[in-house]
């Protein structure tokens, strides 16, 4: 037999996979220039190549704790499946973003 899951199920998840996607997307449009500089960075000075790892560890990180991240985040209610605090933590996610990249070009004048 094959099975199916239900259409709303389906739909949330299509639903959490496009707000992710689109929080990314706006994350990398609006640092484009700035992300571009610290990778350059990175490539070429030895002291900061630990940068283009540390986003491959934590997608493997939230990887391995999928299942109890799951279980942690609030659902609004018992049928659907996306996060409560979208907004929120893609808000955290831009500040936290911003903070980095003004440390850094700070950081890069003083050099």
């Amino acid at each position: 037999m094959l099975r199916t899951s239900p259409p709303s199920l389906t739909q949330t998840r299509i639903t959490l996979a496009v707000k992710i996607i689109t929080v990314i997307a706006a994350t990398i449009a609006l640092y484009n220039q700035d992300l571009t500089i610290i990778f350059i960075d990175a490539l070429n000075n030895e002291s900061t190549g630990h940068i283009l790892l540390i986003p491959l560890l934590f997608a493997y990180l939230v990887y391995r704790k999928r299942k109890m991240l799951r279980a942690v985040v609030p659902t609004q209610g018992k049928n659907r499946s996306s996060p409560r605090y979208l907004a929120t933590l893609s808000g955290i996610l831009l500040c936290a973003t911003a903070i980095i990249l003004y440390w850094y070009g700070s950081y890069t004048f003083t050099r």
